[in-house]
This record gives structure tokens, sequence and C-alpha cells, in this order.
């Protein structure tokens, strides 16, 4: 696997375990109520597209097990 595509791997892992951290035990209720919450959470996932879309072709397209 490629160097880039490690680094942006370990950027959307990061990036989803730092979302889920920011909910805990957080209620839709409370999600929906926080608009600090959403960006926070937002922002994460947005790291997590922008690092997929940047994975090469070749790892795309890699047989999964």
């Amino acid at each position: 696997m490629r160097r880039e595509d490690q680094v942006r791997l370990r950027h959307m892992l990061d990036a989803a375990i730092q979302a889920r951290q920011f909910l805990g035990q957080t209620t839709l209720e409370d999600f929906a109520a926080s608009p600090l919450l959403g960006n926070a959470v937002v922002h994460s996932l947005e790291i997590i597209g922008e690092a997929g879309a940047q994975v090469s072709t070749g790892l795309k397209q890699a047989p999964r097990d």
C-alpha cells in the first residue's frame, strides 16, 4: 500500500474516532440542540470524505477480503 494511502486512511480513522468521542452518550435531542456539537461532527465527516476522495484508484479497486 502506498504511503500516501496509509496516511489518508489514518486520517479517516482518526476523524471517525473523534466524531464518535464527540458524540459519546449524546441523545438525538441533545445533538439536535447543539450547533457546536453538530459542527464538530460535520467537520469530522468532511475530513473522512476529503481523505477518501484522495485515496488512489489502485486502492479503491483492490480486492477486499
